[in-house]
């Protein structure tokens, strides 16, 4: 597997994890089986979004909401996004998941 780090990507606000590559496809299977055929994930600390740009277009028709309490990091997903160009990978929402009571308005 090649080193995944920022110099092999465009520069924009994607932020990079190298375990993302390794660990993807394995998480992959797992989720495949595990959730239902049909509606919405909420990833709760999504970090950098290598995984929501990965996964929302693999599990579609099932859409990928991702969240995650740091703006770098929203901004980050959000650039992942547009990368990934899928209708399936949702606008990532502010959820601090150690903060409860937690507002979620959805949009696409």
């Amino acid at each position: 597997m090649p080193d995944v780090n920022a110099s092999n990507y465009p520069a924009d606000a994607r932020q990079y994890a190298a375990a993302t590559e390794r660990n993807r496809d394995p998480i992959l299977a797992v989720l495949r089986q595990v959730l239902p055929t049909a509606g919405t994930v909420l990833e709760i600390a999504s970090g950098t979004g290598q995984h929501a740009a990965y996964f929302a277009p693999q599990l579609a028709p099932r859409y990928w909401l991702p969240s995650d309490p740091q703006p770098q990091c929203r901004a980050s997903i959000a650039a992942w996004r547009d990368a990934a160009v899928t209708p399936y990978l949702r606008s990532p929402v502010a959820i601090d998941a150690a903060n409860p009571p937690w507002e979620l308005s959805v949009s696409p």
